[in-house]
């Protein structure tokens, strides 16, 4: 059965708060081999560069993205949907809105890692514009498995 789009004018997305970590928390638990702590959360929550976005669906946070700015670059450092939400454009609307915001703050690049074996994100990043620009070896310390470094240019180079 193919996921059903969710309209974007049904999705809010807003800054991330502490008010969210406890939600957050169950979501990242569930979906990574290593997940972020609580205090990894609050670390990234209370970082003057960071850009932290929830995503709620009638009132309940499904995704969220954590990442930050240094002068003119962006680097995402999380991204998550809940399972029962995936494959219906939250994760393509919180990124869609990330850049908007870098570039409103002038950005010129957003970076990310992301699993050599993950094809669902990869596909993902392609389909809004990040382009495969290197790779780091044994980034994952829990598989060692490989990253996959994606860079998404805002400016013309």
């Amino acid at each position: 059965m193919m996921a059903q789009h969710i309209s974007e004018k049904d999705l809010c997305i807003q800054d991330m708060s502490e008010k969210h970590v406890d939600r957050i928390l169950g979501m990242e638990g569930s979906t990574f081999l290593t997940p972020w702590t609580r205090a990894s959360f609050v670390s990234a929550l209370r970082d003057r560069n960071g850009i932290n976005l929830v995503c709620q669906y009638e009132g309940d946070v499904i995704g969220y993205l954590t990442s930050f700015m240094v002068l003119d670059e962006a680097f995402i450092t999380n991204l998550c949907v809940e399972l029962a939400h995936r494959k219906k454009g939250v994760a393509t609307a919180l990124l869609i809105f990330l850049i908007n915001k870098v570039k409103l703050n002038r950005g010129a690049h957003i970076f990310l890692e992301v699993r050599e074996k993950n094809i669902a994100a990869i596909s993902l990043y392609r389909k809004v514009g990040f382009q495969l620009i290197g790779v780091r070896k044994k980034y994952y310390a829990d598989t060692k498995e490989d990253a996959s470094v994606m860079r998404l240019s805002l400016q013309a180079e």
